[in-house]
């Protein structure tokens, strides 16, 4: 690539024509010819050959350079993983969304490999994050108005390599088994499974069985569950326990030691 500071009107529309302004450019009465990062098609090359503009800084596209524009595309797909999806661009920059409910997954160190290349920006939610269908997990961006492909070659390299930089995983619909303190009244029992139940919903899991159980060493952290644990045990595969801030913080624990693998 070339940079260039000219006069339009000296160089010519013929000579301009497939170049990118650097600004926007704009003529004497402050009419805007131009836009910062667009490739000048014949018709805006003539348009500011034929204005007043005074100097304006141009870069002239060789072979082997990419535009921001499809540069961006190509680092937005081979950033996609499994669960994401290119929605649009805009301000320069490619948003990737989630195609699913579910946990972001970004290769850490393969996210830092190719943000290592000069000219490339990608940024993702943090790892494990939950996000809903439809919501941003990452953006890339090739930072300057023109880039070498040859970068952009190596950061698809990268990136398949690590068979993309973000994904989302879906969440299963498991049967959750819940335990909850005896001592709960009928009315904050009903108001705790339905807040549970809500919650687990939003996750794509259902309640199997919740069980209240006495607030007692024995029946919390025993040799083995006691009967009520046993039978939410029975019926409920993965255990979902919202045990930390009902039951005393340290029968909690006790609790979570005694469950069965």
């Amino acid at each position: 690539m070339k940079a260039h500071a000219v006069v339009p009107a000296h160089v010519g529309a013929e000579r301009l024509a497939g170049w990118v302004p650097c600004h926007d450019v704009r003529d004497a009465e402050g009419r805007l010819l131009a836009r910062k990062g667009e490739v000048l098609s014949v018709g805006a090359a003539r348009r500011l050959a034929e204005a007043e503009t005074g100097e304006v800084h141009l870069i002239e596209l060789e072979p082997g350079d990419l535009h921001e524009d499809p540069a961006g595309e190509r680092l937005a797909v081979a950033v996609s993983g499994p669960g994401v999806r290119i929605r649009d661009s805009s301000g320069g920059q490619w948003a990737l969304v989630a195609e699913t409910r579910g946990l972001v997954r970004v290769r850490v160190d393969a996210l830092a490999a190719v943000n290592a290349l000069e000219g490339i920006s990608v940024y993702t939610l943090y790892d494990r994050q939950a996000v809903d269908a439809g919501e941003v997990v990452a953006k890339a961006k090739v930072t300057p108005l023109v880039i070498a492909e040859a970068v952009v070659r190596e950061a698809e390299a990268r990136c398949a390599a690590a068979r993309g930089l973000v994904a989302v995983a879906a969440f299963r619909p498991l049967q959750v088994a819940a335990v909850a303190p005896a001592s709960l009244e009928e009315k904050a029992r009903r108001r705790f499974e339905s807040a549970l139940r809500e919650k687990l919903a939003w996750f794509g899991a259902s309640l199997g069985s919740l069980a209240f159980v006495d607030d007692d060493p024995a029946e919390l952290a025993g040799a083995a569950p006691g009967p009520a644990a046993r039978e939410a045990f029975a019926h409920g595969g993965p255990l979902g326990l919202d045990m930390a801030s009902r039951f005393p913080p340290y029968r909690a624990d006790q609790a979570r030691g005694a469950l069965p693998e």
